[in-house]
């Protein structure tokens, strides 16, 4: 019997698009100003306060080595749950949620996998890599 395929949310940085494991994504906000947070890791814009919860905003830009742009008012927020803990990341616009054969995901040191789709190659990133042990020390709010 053929395995269940992986349901991934397709998204849009920088013109590029990459993946997420829907399992991993709690909901998609609209763009909203952060707070700056002294001291924080480069690739963290600041926090934001999602009902009651303040949360860490992660610049899918620098955390994939692309160039920095101001935030607008088309971006989206990603919320994502891993290890336990609650994450922000700006993305240029979520798309559409895919199904992936897991069967056909291709293993990456720096990514969950990736995947080929009719619109070219597909990385699906793991939220577990987005910071480091370090960072995540740093961001303990």
């Amino acid at each position: 019997m053929p395995e269940a395929l992986i349901d991934v949310l397709l998204l849009e940085v920088d013109g590029r698009r990459i993946g997420l494991p829907a399992s991993l994504v709690v909901e998609v906000l609209p763009s909203a100003a952060v707070e700056p947070l002294p001291d924080a890791p480069a690739a963290v814009e600041g926090v934001l306060n999602v009902r009651g919860e303040v949360l860490p905003v992660i610049s899918m830009r620098h955390r994939l080595g692309m160039p920095p742009r101001p935030p607008t008012v088309d971006d989206h927020l990603v919320r994502v749950e891993s290890g336990g803990r609650h994450l922000l990341l700006r993305v240029d616009r979520a798309l559409d949620l895919i199904g992936v054969d897991p069967w056909r995901l291709r293993e990456l040191d720096a990514a969950r996998g990736a995947v080929a789709t009719p619109e070219g190659t597909l990385v699906v990133q793991d939220a577990e890599r987005f910071l480091t042990v370090e960072e995540l020390e740093t961001l303990d709010l």
